[in-house]
């Protein structure tokens, strides 16, 4: 069983999976010509002019911090050495429900199997009106988002059939 997790202002993600698995959530990091330079690789490089234009780096830079967490190579590894062109390793997505993007490496395992096999869920953590403590949090009904039917992970059938599980849950404002 192998498991990651990362978190922002804006969410908490966790992914557990049976093979080695790296996941990143983050919001909006502002276009910076410098942070660019010192992360992009050549192969990226070219697409300079697109993040500098959505003026965010965060998809590039969730998709290098997923890609060196699940390779073990970690935050010390020269993010100009690690290229997410053509790696079929990572997934990026994004929610309406959650101001950031998602980015996923699983070891062996491409994107549409990523697509066809994770379970990904969404939970809203927000204060709970039935706790005497205001800072008591509870967890709203989950949103699934897979398109076949969630499967008890508990059953090794379904832990199979279902390799990777996602749990995202968004943080209250303020």
């Amino acid at each position: 069983m192998e498991f990651n997790w990362s978190h922002d202002a804006a969410a908490c993600v966790c992914a557990i999976g049976a093979s080695p698995v790296g996941i990143d959530v983050q919001s909006r990091v502002p276009f910076d010509a410098g942070l660019f330079e010192r992360i992009a690789t050549a192969t990226e490089r070219p697409l300079r002019n697109r993040f500098a234009q959505a003026d965010d780096l965060s998809l590039l830079w969730s998709r290098k911090e997923a890609l060196i967490k699940r390779t073990g190579l970690g935050m010390s590894a020269s993010l100009t050495g690690v290229d997410t062109i053509g790696e079929s390793s990572l997934v990026s997505f994004s929610s309406d429900e959650v101001a950031a993007v998602f980015s996923a490496s699983i070891d062996g395992m491409s994107q549409s199997g990523f697509c066809h096999r994770a379970r990904v869920r969404i939970a809203e953590l927000r204060p709970d009106d039935t706790s005497p403590a205001a800072d008591d949090l509870a967890v709203a009904p989950a949103s699934d988002l897979a398109a076949t039917p969630a499967d008890d992970p508990s059953t090794s059938a379904a832990w199979r059939a279902r390799p990777l599980a996602v749990t995202i849950c968004s943080m209250p404002a303020g």
